[in-house]
């Protein structure tokens, strides 16, 4: 006999009892049971990378101090729910290596989000290009309501952000935030995301989400809450973390856009850089503009292209 059937003969035949003996009892049935295979331990999380396409969920908190040099979980194709729950003292030393984080690389393509309800708590991560407390680099995947709650991110080679290193094609960043230090020698660094890169008909989307971290960077594109924006869009979104950069293209939102929207967003930090913008550090290619505001102080070495 299917489950289903059994459970519907179980509830025919306890409320027939209950009619012959004149009550009617409340009967609470869980319709639909929960398929995620448990996270307990941090032993347990480090398990997922030997089944990359599973559906995940954490049922505790994650310590992850055992693990002195974190091994990111590469090629991530299934989902993680958080369900609130917090990995802390997650710890990644690897400045050879590219795409580093809890996950080194996310891929879901399906229409479900990839990872939610998921907060950080200490990180400290140093990679090569493409650093992030979630990941180093994600494409054409979904997160929501992920939070980096303290920490650092550095990166040798750029590509750091607080959240996510390098975020491409259609991927969706929204309602999440970062709290995290970040720091990058190279190109594209952000406080939630470092860089983004997308076209060919697809478009990133930011919304609802903020950085709060300082940022700093020695080369082009360093933003509070995103290095670059290359055909994306950022709306109701927001930093308020101080930015340095010693080179061009820094803004107290996104240190440069390249076509895109950015929409109903703001800056409070103080910015410094040469080339540098209260909101946005240089605006090219038709990038859309609207309903938007910066409030911190910004001292600029020189300007070249058109700054906000």
């Amino acid at each position: 006999m299917k489950k289903g059937k059994g459970l519907h003969m179980f509830i025919v035949l306890v409320l027939l009892y209950s009619l012959i003996a004149g009550q009617v009892p409340m009967i609470f049935v869980n319709a639909e049971e929960s398929t995620c295979i448990p996270i307990q331990t941090a032993d347990d999380f480090n398990q997922i990378r030997h089944d990359l396409t599973g559906d995940y969920c954490l049922t505790e908190d994650i310590d992850l101090s055992t693990y002195i040099n974190w091994e990111p979980i590469s090629q991530f194709k299934g989902t993680l729910d958080g369900q609130g729950h917090t990995i802390s003292n997650l710890t990644i030393n690897r400045p050879d290596t590219v795409y580093v984080g809890l996950f080194s690389i996310i891929r879901n393509f399906d229409e479900e989000v990839a990872v939610k309800n998921l907060n950080f708590e200490n990180v400290n991560i140093l990679g090569n290009y493409g650093a992030g407390a979630l990941a180093g680099f994600i494409e054409t995947s979904s997160i929501k309501n992920v939070h980096v709650l303290s920490g650092q991110v550095e990166t040798e080679d750029g590509a750091a952000g607080g959240l996510i290193g390098w975020i491409s094609n259609s991927s969706v960043v929204e309602d999440s935030s970062s709290d995290a230090i970040v720091q990058g020698k190279g190109k594209h660094v952000g406080g939630l995301i470092g860089r983004n890169s997308s076209g060919n008909g697809t478009k990133a989307l930011i919304k609802h989400s903020h950085a709060t971290g300082n940022v700093t960077g020695n080369s082009p594109y360093v933003g509070g809450l995103m290095g670059s924006l290359n055909y994306g869009e950022v709306v109701h979104s927001y930093a308020t973390g101080k930015v340095t950069g010693d080179d061009i293209y820094v803004g107290g939102l996104i240190g440069r856009t390249y076509g895109g929207e950015v929409m109903n967003s703001h800056a409070e930090g103080n910015v410094w850089g040469a080339n540098a913008g209260g909101l946005i550090g240089s605006v090219m290619d038709g990038t859309l503009v609207d309903t938007t505001f910066a409030t911190g102080d910004v001292s600029v070495e020189r300007s070249m292209q058109v700054v906000w």
